[in-house]
């Protein structure tokens, strides 16, 4: 019997709005270890985004090193394996692993995933092999590439699927080869979105681009134990099956999150099946919540969240003539000492205007004046709940289209000639 521990999308470093967050991710992070300590596995994988972005800021660096170390001194053998996510710069995770290893801390970032060998032995005190872990680390669209494959690579979507399919299928032949007869179980890790997950708006999930699309695994996993995923943030298994898994992440990060039950998963393995897994519960340190109602209602709620010294984080949903009065609302809660703060004002009739009705009423320009992505950066102005990086994101994507539009129209007409 071996017991595993699976967590991911930590995003330390992220921020909501202008508030610094490192408070909230102490304190989860202090949960985490409680329960590590209390289930006691001989493996804790992190799939992936531990960090929010490539750079990120000192104190969550200091809280990931600090966490990693506090982790060592407990009184189990504990084997940790980490792999880099989209948000995380596969060569800064990778810098210290040599030195990590020491401690039998695996990080597999993927910076040369076609020299890395993924496949990591996971052997007890004693130095019985009781696990294989195949870390597989987020797979960027240009490593695909690379990969000898049969569907043409004008097709770009369908090879870099085909790639990871194939990149995915090697590790795990090898695998199996390694285990030979003996009865333990083979584990992948991956961080990618897997056909069956759910999205929820604004989880943190960026739209579907190169390798971050959908990936169907189809029968591509049947002979793993477990399937340990990370990138989307809602906690649940994929497509019904429960040994395929995400953990989801360790803090909401916007309000369509708002009934997440954040959460680690604890799997206990027989030989080489799952037995039973269960979640281990994370208490947010700031609460989310969702206004409704007349302004009337939300002020008289906003007003009792204030008395129980609560702290937390409030979307108010507000018509248009209420607007004004709202936002005068979230200023003057931003310079106030109590821990309630109106991150989001959200028009509940803005989806009632038509698009002329709701573009600058001072800005008057003929059609014929825009060129197309002035028009689409438009269409992203009027959408209050997209972030930078999503609109980066959609914008770059609309070039790509609008260049293979062009490209095409010029082969069109060169044929026409």
């Amino acid at each position: 019997m071996i017991k595993v521990m699976h967590t991911s999308d930590w995003h330390l470093g992220k921020n909501i709005k202008d508030i610094r967050r490192e408070g909230e991710y102490k304190s989860v992070l202090d949960q985490v270890y409680s329960h590590i300590e209390c289930e006691q596995p001989s493996v804790l994988l992190i799939s992936g985004d531990i960090f929010d972005t490539t750079l990120p800021p000192i104190w969550a660096q200091k809280l990931y090193y600090q966490f990693l170390m506090r982790l060592k001194e407990l009184p189990h053998h504990m084997h940790i394996v980490i792999t880099a996510g989209n948000h995380d710069s596969a060569a800064w995770l990778e810098a210290p692993k040599e030195m990590l290893k020491h401690y039998y801390i695996d990080i597999v970032g993927g910076a040369n995933i076609q020299e890395e060998n993924p496949i990591l032995l996971i052997d007890d005190e004693d130095g019985e092999l009781t696990a294989i872990v195949i870390a597989v680390p987020y797979l960027r669209d240009a490593q695909m590439r690379t990969i000898d494959v049969s569907s043409p690579i004008d097709n770009w979507q369908q090879h870099l699927h085909d790639a990871m399919r194939e990149f995915y299928h090697k590790q795990i032949v090898k695998a199996i080869s390694i285990r030979g007869e003996r009865m333990i179980p083979i584990i992948v890790m991956g961080h990618l979105f897997l056909r069956g997950g759910s999205i929820n708006d604004q989880d943190g999930t960026r739209p579907s681009v190169g390798t971050l699309g959908e990936f169907i695994a189809d029968d591509l996993f049947d002979d793993v134990s477990y399937v340990a995923l990370g990138h989307l943030h809602q906690p649940q298994c994929v497509s019904g099956k429960e040994h395929w898994r995400y953990s989801g992440s360790l803090l909401k990060s916007s309000f369509s999150e708002v009934h997440h039950q954040k959460s680690l998963v604890s799997i206990t393995f027989v030989d080489r099946e799952m037995s039973s897994y269960k979640l281990c519960s994370l208490v947010d340190p700031v609460e989310f919540i969702r206004l409704h109602g007349s302004w009337s209602e939300q002020e008289l709620q906003l007003q009792n969240l204030i008395k129980t010294d609560r702290r937390a984080y409030v979307e108010c949903n507000v018509t248009k003539e209420f607007l004004t009065v709202a936002r005068q609302w979230q200023e003057d809660f931003a310079k106030a000492s109590h821990g309630i703060f109106i991150i989001q004002i959200t028009r509940t009739d803005k989806l009632a205007f038509s698009l002329s009705e709701r573009l600058d009423q001072h800005a008057v320009v003929k059609l014929n004046e825009l060129k197309p992505i002035d028009i689409f950066k438009k269409r992203l102005e009027l959408d209050s709940l997209l972030d930078v990086q999503q609109t980066t994101i959609l914008t770059e994507l609309f070039l790509h289209i609008e260049k293979q539009c062009h490209e095409e129209n010029i082969i069109s007409v060169e044929e026409e000639r």
